[in-house]
């Protein structure tokens, strides 16, 4: 059954399902219209202000100081007092100590490699990504390895900046559970007609694992 056919309104002959793939381009165009055309909304002007500010969006390239503001960094402009680990407490907070040098983002990633099987040799960020696309051949899997990573290092950074503002620190155990609920329904929505049987089982499968 062809997948284009599914995607098709039931008055076409189809089932009336969502092609997620189309969803998706078409919904971060909407986004990215509203920043060209400076739309009056608070996200907006925010992004225009910190960001893009007096420069033309269609021309704007990320600058090297538009990553994350550790507190490495934030000491090293006399923002903070303190340079430990939010985390940890152990290490000076830079972006190498949080993926994946830190205790805490050391025991959510081993969790996760176990979720996923696969063997982790390699705890740097900039590498870590390589590492897996050499080890995981299979081009669905590749994608799922890919959205775990990115969720990976939002989560750890969720709970460095919730540990910030709140002074609470959330355990590995839930992060990794946010990680695993995260990707496996993002993924689902990647599902189309290229995709094997095998393949939708497998995935299907990582939800009922609890690693």
């Amino acid at each position: 059954m062809s997948w284009d056919w599914i995607c098709k309104s039931k008055k076409a002959g189809g089932l009336g399902m969502r092609d997620c793939t189309s969803w998706n381009t078409v919904a971060l165009g909407k986004y990215v219209w509203k920043v060209a055309m400076k739309e009056d909304s608070m996200w907006v002007r925010w992004v225009h202000a910190v960001y893009i500010k007096e420069g033309y969006w269609w021309e704007y390239k990320p600058k090297k100081s538009a990553g994350l503001k550790t507190r490495s960094r934030l000491f090293d402009w006399g923002a903070c007092q303190d340079n430990s680990c939010f985390l940890c407490g152990e290490v000076i907070e830079d972006r190498k100590h949080l993926f994946f040098e830190c205790g805490y983002s050391l025991k959510c990633l081993a969790s996760i490699r176990e979720w996923q099987n696969i063997p982790v040799d390699d705890f740097n960020i900039d590498t870590l990504w390589k590492f897996w696309e050499g080890k995981v051949k299979d081009a669905v899997k590749k994608r799922v390895c890919y959205a775990v990573l990115a969720a990976i290092v939002y989560q750890i950074w969720y709970a460095r900046n919730k540990a910030l503002w709140l002074q609470v620190v959330i355990r590995p155990r839930e992060i990794c559970k946010a990680i695993r609920t995260e990707v496996v329904q993002r993924c689902k929505q990647m599902i189309n007609g290229k995709w094997t049987r095998q393949q939708c089982k497998w995935l299907y499968s990582l939800h009922d694992c609890n690693v």
